[in-house]
Parts: C-alpha cells; sequence; structure tokens
C-alpha cells in the first residue's frame, strides 16, 4: 500500500505537495515555493524547513543598508 505524504509550509502550514512515500525520498533537498505564504521551504527528512531565498531584493539578509 502506498501512502500519500502532505507536505506542508514549515511557516504557515499551508499543504505544498502531496506525493506517495517513494517519491518524496527523490525529492531531498528540493526547494519549493509556498503559493500562500510566499515561504521557500527545503525537503528535509520528509518535512519542509525554512528554505533561502536568494533574490536579494526579498531576502532581507541581501538588502544593502549602507
Amino acid at each position: 500500500m502506498n501512502v500519500n505524504l502532505k507536505l506542508k509550509c514549515y511557516n504557515c502550514e499551508s499543504v505544498v505537495i502531496e506525493l506517495p512515500m517513494s517519491k518524496i525520498s527523490k525529492k531531498e533537498g528540493l526547494n519549493y515555493l509556498c503559493e500562500n505564504c510566499g515561504h521557500f521551504n527545503v525537503l528535509k527528512e520528509q518535512n519542509f524547513h525554512k528554505g533561502i531565498d536568494r533574490n536579494p531584493m526579498i531576502n532581507i539578509f541581501g538588502i544593502d543598508e549602507g
């Protein structure tokens, strides 16, 4: 029996993707954008964690303050 796993955004808990367990392991390390809140999620160990946003206009660490 192949059970689907719902992966939820680390920030807002909305479902980002729903895949069978067999497919989840192949997606390890990939980044996903939450369409609900706009946060990036990285897949690690069958859960989403905070991803790195590489857009310097959105990423607060990439904005030049001086």
